[in-house]
C-alpha cells in the first residue's frame, strides 16, 4: 500500500507531496499494513492538503487512496462469500467504490461497481438494497448522459416504491424521471415531474433532497433562458443546503448566482452575492472557492471603479492560486490585475503582469485565454511605443483566433492590427 499511496500523492501534488506525506507519517505513526490506519491517513492528509491546494485536489488524493483501501478490503471479503455480515459489507464497499469512481470521473469503473451492486441486491432479495442500487445507477446515467437508461431506472424505482410502500424512493424515481424528460427536451414534462418530487420531499421532510430538486429546477429554468426564475430557485436551494450543513454546495450555488448576475450586468447585486460567498468560503475553509470569489470580486470592483478594492482582491486571489498551483486561476487573476493597472495609467506595470499571465496560459495550454491576453498586451505595447512587439502579438492572436473560430475576437484583433501603424 505504501508504494501506491506515495504514487498517488506524487501524481496529484508533485515532489512537495512526498515531503507532506513523510511529515504525516512521522507525526502520526501510520501503519500502512493496517487498513484502519490507512483510513485515518486519508482523513489526516485531506486536512493537510485542502488548505494548501484546495478542497478539489485534497478530495482527489483522499478518494484515490480510499479506492485502493476499499479494493483491498473487497478482495479480502470475496474470499468468504458465505458470511451474511461480509455480504452486507461487500454491498457497502461496492456502493462506495462506485461513488468514488464517479467523483474521479472514472465512469467505466463506476458502472462496473454499480452493476455488481445491482446484481448483489437482486440475488439477496432485499428490496431496500435494490432501491439503493437503482439510485446509484441513475446517478451514473446522469453523468454519462444516458437518458434512456436513466428513464428505465426511474420507472423501476417508482414500481419498486409502490411494492415496498416507500414514498422517498418514489420521490427519487420521479425526480430522475424529470431529469430524463428534461434531457429529452420535454421541458414542461420534466418540470412537472420535478415539482411533484419536490412536494413529496417536503412532505417527507427530506430537506437535502429538497435542496437538490430546487437546484435541478433552477438549472432547468436557466437552461431555458428564464434567469430570474432560475436565480430564485438557486437562492432557495442555497438556503436549504445551508440548513442541512451542506455548505460547499451552498457556496457553489451562491457563486453560480453571482456569475449570472455579473453576466447580466447586475453588478451591484453580483458584488453582494460574491462577498457573501467569499465570507462563507473563508468561514468554512473552502480555499479554492475563496480564490475564485476574490477573482470575480476583483473584476466586479473594476467595473464599479473601486480600484483599491479590486487590487486587494486580485492580489489575494493570485496568492491563493499560486499556493494551490492553480495555473488557470493564477493567470486569469494576473491578467485582470494587469488590466486594472493599465486602466489607471500604470502601463509598464500592467504590461509586465500581462506577460506573466500569458506565460502561464501558454504553459497550461489554454489557447482562448492566450488570444485575449495577447490582444490586451498588444494594445498596451502600442501605447508605450513597442510597435513591433504589438504587431507580433496581434498576428499570433489572429492565427489562434482563426483556428479556434473566435470570430468576434478575430474582427477586433484585425481592426487593431490594421490601425497599428496609423
Amino acid at each position: 500500500m505504501l508504494n501506491d499511496i506515495e504514487k498517488i500523492v506524487k501524481q496529484e501534488i508533485g515532489s512537495e507531496g512526498k515531503t507532506i506525506l513523510d511529515d504525516v507519517f512521522r507525526e502520526h505513526g501510520i501503519d500502512v499494513e493496517d487498513l484502519d490506519d490507512i483510513s485515518r491517513l486519508e482523513d489526516i492528509l485531506y486536512e493537510e492538503l485542502r488548505e494548501r491546494f484546495g478542497i478539489e485536489k485534497a478530495e482527489t488524493v483522499a478518494d484515490r487512496m480510499k479506492k485502493k483501501r476499499l479494493s483491498e478490503e473487497l478482495r479480502q471479503i470475496r474470499r468468504d462469500k458465505k458470511s451474511e455480515v461480509r455480504a452486507r459489507r461487500r454491498f457497502e464497499i461496492l456502493k462506495e467504490l462506485g461513488e468514488l469512481s464517479l467523483n474521479l470521473n472514472e465512469l467505466k469503473e463506476a458502472e462496473d461497481h454499480f452493476d455488481d451492486l445491482y446484481a448483489l441486491s437482486e440475488s439477496s432479495g432485499r428490496d431496500e438494497m435494490l432501491a439503493v442500487a437503482l439510485e446509484s445507477l441513475a446517478e451514473l446515467y446522469i453523468m454519462e448522459n444516458d437518458t434512456s437508461k436513466l428513464e428505465e431506472r426511474a420507472k423501476e424505482m417508482i414500481r419498486l416504491s409502490k411494492k415496498i410502500g416507500d414514498e422517498t424512493v418514489r420521490a427519487k424515481g420521479i425526480r430522475f424521471a424529470g431529469l430524463a424528460a428534461w434531457r429529452k427536451s420535454n421541458l414542461e414534462e420534466g418540470l412537472n415531474y420535478l415539482k411533484s418530487s419536490l412536494d413529496m420531499f417536503y412532505e417527507e421532510e427530506q430537506m437535502e433532497e429538497v435542496a437538490k430538486v430546487l437546484r435541478d429546477i433552477g438549472d432547468l429554468h436557466v437552461m431555458n433562458g428564464d434567469l430570474e426564475q432560475g436565480i430564485k430557485c438557486y437562492r432557495e436551494a442555497a438556503e436549504e443546503f445551508g440548513k442541512v450543513g451542506m455548505y460547499y454546495e451552498r457556496v457553489n450555488l451562491l457563486m453560480e448566482i453571482g456569475m449570472i448576475l455579473s453576466d447580466t450586468d447586475e453588478v451591484e447585486e453580483a458584488v453582494k452575492i460574491f462577498e457573501r460567498a467569499q465570507s462563507e468560503s473563508e468561514e468554512h475553509s473552502f480555499y479554492d472557492y475563496r480564490g475564485w470569489c476574490l477573482f470575480n470580486l476583483g473584476e466586479l470592483y473594476m467595473e464599479e471603479g473601486r480600484w483599491e478594492a479590486a487590487d486587494n482582491s486580485l492580489k489575494e486571489a493570485i496568492s491563493i492560486f499560486e499556493g494551490q498551483k492553480d495555473a488557470d486561476g493564477e493567470a486569469g487573476a494576473k491578467m485582470a490585475y494587469g488590466l486594472s493597472l493599465i486602466e489607471r495609467g500604470k502601463l509598464q506595470e500592467g504590461e509586465k503582469m500581462l506577460k506573466r499571465a500569458l506565460k502561464i496560459f501558454r504553459g497550461a495550454d489554454s489557447p482562448e485565454p492566450q488570444v485575449k491576453t495577447l490582444f490586451h498586451l498588444s494594445k498596451v505595447q502600442k501605447q508605450i511605443g513597442e510597435i513591433e512587439s504589438a504587431r507580433e502579438g496581434l498576428e499570433e492572436a489572429l492565427k489562434l483566433s482563426d483556428s479556434l473560430d473566435m470570430e468576434d475576437m478575430k474582427e477586433d484583433i484585425q481592426e487593431e492590427l490594421d490601425g497599428l501603424f496609423e
